[in-house]
């Protein structure tokens, strides 16, 4: 069977900080920072993100956006609206600047809601020894030697090897991995979409709703069956992991960028590469999908519905991954009676005109009560 590559890094806004560990070498040059090691220091997340650069123009900016990603009006059977967007977390300058219907949905919006607010929070070593064998075992116990060797070239050609992984588990050794792909691929976290909106609302003190968290995030990933794990482990023994992976990134992001993504884009069996696996790891496979995807799609869900039941309007921007398919945040909310539109650039633009008719309308008004006004009649004060 051709094995499903889940792109583990672009699902999680807080796996880049898992990385501390890495002291890797390539990453983007937009970055303009360099990866933290073992010792605990700062991960590239949070060093990008704090003080990073945000998506809105600067004032007087003539600068308009070169993408149109989706973005979805949802409204319920009580007239209530929120709006919501598909994140990437790992982008580049393309995405800084989002188009002229973002704009207009994110100003109509009293809150921004996000997987987690991962520019307040740095990973400690405390939670980086969380991800090594204290059993006095190394990963090779656990996935085999030739696992182990394969998977060692795969970093190792992507100058990203580090023998302190070796007492790592390997959902660290994925996401180093798929953070190869992604330095590969010509993106940076400093240009996630997410990243850089809550930079926004937090310079513009708007609210910042976690649907979830750092902490929730890791403990999530640090607590994968160890079966699960071992599966993930298994996607870096595939010839020319990198280049595939950073291919299926390429891919998924200049989807996002046109606004033509589907659920085959953003977990994707078509791959170039099989792996035979045993019943017993596609169970886990399917599992790990089960825990990455498919129940926290359900929470988020969940999270917009309380939005709309309050009549909160708030702007809903989570990983791309969680709006696809039938389990996706899209098909949950139409399931519960909301009705889904996509927005467009004449949505911005009713909004424009409506603000101009109005302004109009009001000059009317004034004109013709000035017309109409005897000077020679007193009036009330």
């Amino acid at each position: 069977m051709r094995y499903r590559k889940i792109l583990t890094a672009v699902m999680a806004a807080a796996m880049a900080s898992v990385l501390v560990f890495s002291g890797c070498k390539g990453a983007p040059e937009e970055s303009g920072k360099n990866q933290s090691g073992a010792d605990g220091t700062q991960s590239q997340v949070s060093a990008e993100s704090k003080g990073g650069e945000t998506s809105q123009p600067e004032e007087g900016s003539k600068e308009t956006s070169k993408i149109t990603p989706t973005v979805w009006e949802v409204k319920d059977k009580n007239g209530n609206i929120i709006y919501m967007m598909g994140s990437i977390h790992a982008a580049d300058k393309d995405a800084k600047i989002l188009p002229d219907y973002f704009e207009t949905a994110y100003a109509n919006c009293d809150a921004l809601a996000v997987e987690c607010d991962v520019t307040k929070s740095s990973v400690s070593i405390m939670d980086t020894a969380k991800f090594v064998y204290t059993d006095g075992t190394t990963v090779k116990d656990h996935v085999g030697e030739d696992v182990y060797k394969k998977a060692v070239k795969t970093l190792t050609d992507a100058g990203f090897y580090n023998p302190v992984y070796d007492r790592c588990k390997p959902v660290l050794w994925s996401a180093v991995g798929e953070y190869a792909a992604i330095g590969r691929a010509g993106l940076s976290s400093a240009y996630g979409v997410d990243v850089n909106l809550i930079n926004r609302a937090h310079s513009e003190k708007k609210e910042l709703i976690e649907i979830e968290s750092v902490r929730s995030q890791l403990d999530l990933l640090i607590g994968l069956p160890e079966d699960i794990q071992n599966v993930l482990m298994l996607n870096l023994t595939q010839e020319n992991y990198v280049d595939d992976m950073a291919a299926v990134l390429t891919n998924m992001y200049d989807k996002w960028k046109k606004g033509t993504l589907t659920e085959k884009d953003v977990v994707t069996d078509d791959v170039d590469n099989e792996i035979s696996l045993t019943d017993s790891q596609k169970k886990a496979v399917d599992e790990y999908s089960k825990l990455i995807l498919t129940d926290r799609n359900k929470k988020m869900a969940d999270a917009a519905s309380s939005y709309l039941e309050k009549g909160k309007k708030v702007m809903v921007v989570v990983g791309a991954a969680h709006f696809y398919g039938d389990d996706g945040i899209i098909a949950l909310l139409e399931k519960e009676g909301c009705t889904v539109r996509t927005l467009s650039h004449s949505d911005a633009r009713v909004s424009e005109d409506a603000s101009a008719e109005a302004v109009s309308s009001e000059t009317e008004s004034s004109e013709e009560a000035s017309k109409n006004d005897d000077p020679g009649v007193p009036r009330a004060a």
